[in-house]
């Protein structure tokens, strides 16, 4: 009965769907996911760029002092155990702070955190390939051939910027039609709690999308490693060469996860 009454509610979908009202609001809500997405991105590569401009000048201020501790300090090399021990210490210290702060909220506050972080963790699985990041979303492209394996699509920032355009475009339709998928009886119903839970979790699943993705090309970037396997296609480029595009593509989602995060 279930069944058949599921079979009415989609036939009624297709029947009563106003073919240029929905044109329109999928050219709308792709032009402004592609936006959307675009701005994110050129956000987070501005932060990038000053992250590394930062963190250069920072570096080559620690290197002066320390070289300069080093040469008229003779005690250097004996204290670095202590300044470990201290840093140890430290990050102790804000482990347990932040510990102290979750524990001090409220049980509905929790609750979110722990519902966050569950969406998060397992998107990140999704977009990464479980607990060893092996298969995921990159390795989706074995399905049209071992030929078709680390192609620079699906193991470069392309595959997640392409999935999270995806991901606002349908959350965009799904918006402006959710007054329509009322009449639709059952099949309505599951479908608008589908873009309830979308439309709350969005960014969540984007950067924990991100960084599955950003680990498994970490993994197969294969860094520590003599050889690694090469991208497919492409040809007559050292292992160091391929190696390098590898890891750019894993900082880069690392690095564009933080700018979903950061929406939240």
């Amino acid at each position: 009965m279930y069944t058949e009454a599921l079979k009415n509610d989609i036939s009624i979908l297709f029947k009563n769907v106003d073919t240029q009202r929905l044109t329109a609001i999928f050219k709308n809500s792709l032009s402004q996911a592609v936006k959307t997405t675009a701005i994110s991105k050129k956000k987070a590569l501005k932060s990038l760029f000053k992250t590394i401009v930062t963190g250069i000048f920072r570096l080559v201020k620690f290197i002066m002092s320390e070289g300069n501790d080093f040469i008229r300090n003779d005690e250097y090399l004996t204290e670095v155990p202590v300044r470990l021990r201290r840093y140890a210490l430290n990050k102790k210290k804000y482990t347990r702070r932040v510990y102290l702060e979750y524990k001090a909220l409220n049980t509905k506050d929790k609750l979110n955190v722990i519902h966050d972080a569950l969406v998060f963790f397992l998107f990140m699985s999704v977009g990464g390939g479980g607990r060893d990041f092996e298969g995921g979303l990159p390795d989706t492209d074995l399905k049209f051939g071992i030929g078709n394996h680390r192609n620079i699509f699906s193991h470069s920032i392309l595959l997640p910027l392409s999935i999270e355009v995806a991901t606002r475009f349908i959350v965009g339709v799904s918006s402006e039609y959710r007054d329509e998928l009322l009449e639709f009886g059952h099949l309505g119903k599951f479908l608008i709690k589908i873009i309830d839970f979308v439309e709350t979790n969005e960014d969540l699943m984007i950067a924990g999308m991100w960084v599955g993705i950003s680990i498994h090309l970490f993994k197969d970037a294969g860094v520590l490693q003599n050889v690694t396997k090469p991208y497919t296609g492409i040809t007559g480029q050292s292992m160091a060469f391929h190696k390098g595009v590898f890891s750019t593509n894993a900082f880069l989602a690392f690095f564009f996860s933080k700018e979903a995060l950061n929406n939240k």
